[in-house]
């Protein structure tokens, strides 16, 4: 009884996350994001049975603490009294428009993986989103590669700047292949960094990108997720410009070149960082380079704590 209680509360901390955004999520999706954070026993960790997952959402909504509801022809569950909007549609129109401008990554050099975050990969992205990105680069070769690729998707009219933001690319998150373990940027208690990990959608990977950040990341879920697995894409067959290009500016040519733009980059950022009030979303170092300025992390978690503690107090599980 002791595990099917925990279960049960463990289901509760997704559906209470992504309820914060109106969103309902398939048995699937239960699945993929059930914590194991509120077991009472580690024994039960390594193995999520979908046959206890499907009791215990049985048994919730039997409970009336969640409520089915069909989209895309599938029943989907949420908490009782959230208000479920569907955003599913515009998050697909917009990740459409990312996989368009997929060709870019296999020109600009030294990128060597994309990801689609935030909102679009929670599927819950409200109508004058942007499409935000999260860049990984070769290492010591991130300013370069910001560089190229901030110049031609401003020349093509597709990155976000200014007031100029719907169905945009937002370039506000790179890091490369030599940063820390990406956990590090974690909160102490960050509900939101778990699932912005978790749900990253694979845009673009290079044949010889480096994957261990990866590997360290679902390391680190693993922690959390009964399923830590990250999702992958094959890697893609990159244009002849990038080869040469990547060939030409690897020497003694190509550090200069890093060097005087991680010189110039860092400073203009840093002085930009000085004005926040809030500097917790905001990362400038050699390694990586994250532009957040309103955090919302932390008043995202205490949302989810209030709403999942009112469930397990209502319920007494």
């Amino acid at each position: 009884m002791q595990q099917s209680s925990d279960l049960t509360k463990n289901i509760i901390a997704p559906l209470a996350f992504f309820g914060i955004f109106g969103k309902a999520l398939q048995v699937e999706e239960i699945e993929m994001l059930t914590c194991h954070t509120f077991s009472h026993s580690p024994k039960h960790i390594a193995k999520l049975s979908q046959h206890d997952l499907l009791r215990s959402i049985h048994q919730l909504h039997t409970q009336g603490t969640i409520k089915a509801k069909g989209m895309k022809g599938r029943v989907a569950y949420a908490l009782a009294g959230v208000t479920i909007e569907n955003r599913s549609a515009h998050s697909a129109v917009l990740l459409q428009k990312a996989h368009q401008w997929r060709w870019i990554f296999k020109v600009i050099p030294f990128i060597r993986s994309v990801y689609v975050c935030n909102t679009i990969s929670f599927d819950a992205a409200k109508p004058g989103s942007d499409i935000d990105l999260f860049i990984v680069t070769k290492a010591h070769r991130l300013f370069t590669a910001r560089f190229l690729l901030t110049l031609l998707t401003h020349i093509l009219g597709i990155r976000r700047h200014g007031k100029k933001v719907e169905c945009r690319l937002c370039l506000s998150f790179f890091m490369d292949e030599a940063a820390p373990p990406l956990s590090n940027l974690a909160l102490r208690e960050d509900i939101y960094f778990i699932y912005w990990l978790k749900c990253l959608i694979p845009l673009y990977m290079q044949t010889q990108a480096d994957t261990r950040w990866i590997d360290e990341s679902e390391n680190w879920l693993s922690q959390f997720l009964y399923h830590p697995t990250l999702n992958k894409i094959a890697p893609d067959k990159d244009r002849w410009v990038k080869k040469i290009s990547e060939w030409i500016l690897s020497g003694i040519a190509g550090n200069m070149l890093e060097f005087i733009l991680k010189t110039i980059q860092l400073h203009r950022a840093r002085k930009k960082a000085a004005h926040l009030k809030d500097h917790t979303g905001t990362v400038l170092n050699e390694h990586i380079l994250k532009f957040h300025d309103v955090d919302r992390r932390n008043e995202i978690q205490k949302q989810w704590e209030k709403v999942y503690a009112q469930i397990i107090k209502q319920r007494a599980f």
